[in-house]
């Protein structure tokens, strides 16, 4: 298994000293046959169970173990699971691609918690029951999961209780027009669309507050936003999202936050002058080339 692990964490662009840390630990699992037993068994259960295993509880008994930080053996733990996601795509007939840029999510997971923590793991436990129930796929720049619309009829297109497609946004590097469109373009044809995807996204990207006082001019945050009909917003006093910004605990001062680019500039000045960094939501009506409901 250390050639597999090794392998995957190459074709998903984990950095090498990554790497030696993750086959490092993994070697230390390996070395005791009840731990290894009991590892191997919670990758089984909690692709089995996803969101009802508790991760966390399993990372931090396994961490004390091992003697190293549960961030750390939680990236070991879902990179195993990551392997064993391996057999269920080709059962599927997903392609290797697809494959590949999802479990790249690993990836971008460790470097916010580098970023956030300054530890070399993953603090984002109940995140991967989306990756490892296969609910959950990148296809170009974004991530794509099958729902159901639980809000007000919007428009001809869809109805509550109709499916649509939640977009996440994976810190994966700029997020530009032509990626956003080329995203769309994968979902259509991954879910097989036959008329429309339906895409509906909450973030804070798509606050209609913060579009009109922060994104700077011209920037692909506002191209993004413009890409959706805005159907809600709500505030969000705790801004509980500065640290997808900043790379900073939620409730740092605001005259402790870094100013290093023009978005953390314009934020910080939004919070001085007491307003909140808040949650919109948006849909996209997507005919397989183009947005027709804007």
């Amino acid at each position: 298994m250390y050639n597999a692990m090794t392998e995957l964490m190459k074709r998903i662009d984990l950095p090498e000293n990554t790497q030696e840390i993750a086959i490092a630990i993994y070697q230390k699992i390996c070395s005791d046959k009840d731990i290894k037993a009991g590892f191997d068994t919670a990758i089984t259960e909690y692709l089995d169970k996803a969101a009802a295993f508790s991760t966390e509880s399993f990372s931090k008994e396994l961490a004390s173990r091992l003697d190293e930080h549960y961030y750390t053996v939680h990236m070991v733990f879902i990179l195993g699971c990551a392997l064993a996601l391996k057999p269920k795509y080709d059962k599927k007939g997903i392609s290797e691609e697809v494959y590949h840029d999802t479990m790249k999510d690993i990836t971008w997971k460790i470097g916010e918690c580098e970023k956030l923590h300054g530890i070399t793991g993953i603090a984002s436990f109940g995140w991967y029951h989306n990756i490892v129930s296969m609910t959950t796929f990148k296809l170009g720049r974004l991530e794509f999961a099958k729902g159901t619309y639980a809000w007000e009829d919007y428009k001809s297109y869809v109805k509550k209780g109709d499916t649509v497609y939640a977009c996440h946004i994976p810190s994966a590097g700029p997020l530009t027009p032509d990626s956003v469109t080329d995203s769309f373009r994968r979902a259509y044809s991954f879910f097989g669309c036959e008329k429309y995807l339906i895409v509906t996204c909450s973030t804070w990207m798509l606050a209609t507050s913060v579009y009109n006082e922060v994104f700077p001019e011209n920037s692909n945050l506002r191209q993004f936003y413009e890409c959706f009909d805005i159907i809600d917003e709500k505030e969000d006093t705790n801004d509980s999202n500065l640290w997808r910004v900043f790379y900073k605990p939620v409730g740092t001062p605001v005259d402790e936050l870094p100013q290093d680019t023009t978005l953390q500039k314009n934020f910080v000045r939004f919070f001085k002058e007491g307003k909140h960094m808040n949650n919109g939501r948006g849909i996209i009506v997507f005919d397989g080339e183009r947005i027709i409901n804007k």
